[in-house]
């Protein structure tokens, strides 16, 4: 891709296979809203705080593109298709000058149809994105792995992202403990006890041991997010995951 293709999937699909070629993307670079919030401070009535993460809010994205068509009643027809395909799909914006990332959201509002015009056999179409993540995430899974009682380094993008850390043949009680780059623990994750590997997802915060959920087998500590700021991303320094026992790995993705 040059530096400004991009590329539109619908659930998957590149939209270029019905007929739509995108040929303008704003919005794309633009910067979320943040907002820190107010919150009270427990066991001291009145009193609040400013939270240290901020809240990220959505970000639209418009996009304009040509649909192709050969004649005025074949352009109708790619039309009711691709609108219909717009408010069903999961759309995906892969932007070519890091077409290794990938936004994902849904159709905003109505979309634009411009009329069909005989001498490029098309008419062009406008619509808006709706990404309620805002982060762009690479398309490919990081995945880290070592030994245990190793504090293991994690490179990140620029946000915080959620692992899904995976330890086989462990011993119990499995500690999983989440550090700064200068070495301060910031986060534990206990699991007590249990038979076979260990899947704790920080996402969907549940616990699998041996393919069975057991959540109840969390008895210290929390699931944690990688945080770039618990580094140095400038000059890649990592936080880092560390396990008690077994063979760790560590799968996420890297988000911008």
């Amino acid at each position: 891709m040059a530096i400004y293709d991009f590329l539109l999937k619908a659930n998957g699909v590149d939209t270029a296979t019905f007929g739509f070629g995108p040929w303008q993307l704003d919005g794309n670079w633009n910067s979320p809203d943040e907002s820190y919030e107010e919150v009270s401070i427990p066991g001291r009535s009145g009193t609040t705080r400013t939270t240290l993460t901020p809240t990220t809010g959505a970000l639209d994205l418009a996009i304009t593109g040509t649909l192709s068509a050969a004649t005025e009643t074949a352009f109708e027809d790619a039309r009711d298709l691709f609108l219909l395909l717009l408010s069903t799909g999961t759309l995906t914006i892969i932007v070519g000058n890091r077409d290794t990332r990938q936004r994902t959201g849904s159709l905003k509002g109505g979309v634009k149809v411009a009329p069909f015009i005989s001498e490029v056999r098309g008419g062009d179409i406008k619509f808006t994105v709706h990404c309620e993540d805002p982060n762009a995430y690479d398309t490919s899974v990081t995945t880290v792995t070592g030994s245990s009682a190793t504090d293991l380094a994690v490179a990140l993008g620029t946000r915080k992202v959620s692992p899904v850390i995976t330890v086989t043949t462990p011993s119990f009680p499995l500690v999983v403990t989440y550090k700064s780059f200068g070495g301060t623990t910031l986060g534990t994750l206990t699991v007590l006890s249990g038979s076979g590997t260990v899947v704790a997802d920080c996402d969907l915060q549940t616990i699998t041991i041996g393919g069975t959920r057991h959540d109840e087998q969390l008895s210290a500590g929390d699931f944690f997010a990688l945080d770039p700021r618990d580094g140095d991303y400038a000059l890649s320094h990592w936080p880092t995951v560390r396990v008690s026992s077994g063979s760790p790995s560590i799968a996420y993705r890297k988000a911008y």
